[in-house]
């Protein structure tokens, strides 16, 4: 690997260490840096405890919020971006 390879190679893996700590998810960081998914997810493994979760309400208290309105379950997982299976899984754990 050249020299030039590797400094185009360290810029990425900063701008997508800078994107995550922006709190981006892995699909904007993918459009907006032209990398690899992968190469997202090992930064975001790598970075571990210093991330933290952007989520303004846990998943399970969207899946009840969701459910009282009225959504099936297909409809939640659809919003949600879990599998429906996801969605079950919090209904019976809702205590």
């Amino acid at each position: 690997m050249t020299l030039v390879e590797q400094l185009r190679r360290l810029s990425e893996v900063a701008q997508i260490q800078r994107a995550l700590l922006e709190g981006k998810t892995i699909a904007q960081i993918v459009a907006e840096c032209g990398v690899r998914e992968t190469q997202v997810r090992i930064q975001r493994v790598l970075l571990g405890k210093a991330l933290t979760d952007n989520r303004r309400t846990s998943t399970k208290a969207r899946v009840l919020e969701l459910t009282e309105r009225g959504w099936t379950a297909s409809e939640i997982a659809a919003k949600l971006s879990i599998t429906t299976s996801a969605v079950y899984h919090h209904r019976r754990r809702k205590k």
